[in-house]
C-alpha cells in the first residue's frame, strides 16, 4: 500500500456525514471534535464511505482517517494497543497498588 509508515495521518481533504446522537460528523477531525468519545469514534471508523469522492469505492473509514482511526501501522506506545477493550491505558482492573501508598513511616 502507499500508505507505509510515514504518511500515517488523516485526509484532511474527505468530507462525509456520520450521525451518533443527533450530531454529525463531516471530517476525520471532527469525529474527535462531535463524537469525543473512543467507543463512538471507533464504531464510525467501521462505517464505509465513497472514497475519495462518490464514484469511488466504498472504503473503511479506518483506512481515510488513519490517525483518528488508530489505525496507524506503528501506533505510538502512548494509544490504547487494539487488543485492549478497557479504552483506557492507565486503569488496570482491581485496586490501583503503587498509586496509594498505605503506610510508610520510614520514608
Amino acid at each position: 500500500t502507499p500508505t507505509e509508515g510515514s504518511a500515517c495521518k488523516d485526509d484532511g481533504d474527505f468530507t462525509f456525514s456520520y450521525e451518533a446522537d443527533g450530531k454529525t460528523a463531516t471530517s476525520c477531525e471532527e469525529l474527535t471534535t462531535v463524537l469525543k468519545k473512543w467507543a463512538k469514534i471507533k464504531t464510525a471508523c467501521k462505517k464505509k464511505f465513497k472514497f475519495p469522492d462518490a464514484k469511488g469505492p466504498k472504503t473503511f473509514l479506518s483506512d481515510i482517517c488513519l490517525l483518528t482511526c488508530r489505525n496507524c501501522p506503528s501506533a505510538s506506545p502512548t494509544k490504547v494497543p487494539s487488543g485492549s477493550p478497557s479504552g483506557s491505558p492507565s486503569a488496570p482492573t482491581g485496586t490501583p497498588t503503587t498509586e496509594i501508598p498505605t503506610e510508610s513511616p520510614t520514608e
